[in-house]
């Protein structure tokens, strides 16, 4: 990998973390009592909405089967992302973490 892919890695990563945190903030005002019930229902919406997506445009139906299964892969981390910014938040509005 080279500095250039690698920087794209790095801002990549950021992104997919802030969309994370946003994503629980949204949970957090839609669902203040049980936020990970509407963090899951957001999830697997993500989820089903990446596998119905095609790619028709296309002409290679093996690269179009390719970008969707890198479309479901990419929707299935982001929501595992935000679970786990989720069980943070969680725990912190417990009292079981504190800065």
């Amino acid at each position: 990998m080279n500095e250039q892919e690698l920087k794209a890695e790095m801002r990549l990563y950021v992104m997919e973390t802030m969309i994370a945190n946003l994503l629980v903030g949204f949970c957090l005002q839609a669902n203040p009592h049980n936020p990970s019930t509407a963090l899951t229902a957001m999830k697997q919406q993500m989820i089903e909405g990446a596998k119905r997506q095609t790619f028709s445009h296309l002409k290679d139906p093996a690269q179009s089967d390719l970008y969707s299964a890198e479309l479901e892969a990419a929707a299935s981390r982001l929501g595992s992302l935000a679970s786990e910014q989720m069980s943070v938040m969680e725990a912190y509005r417990s009292g079981k973490s504190r800065p």
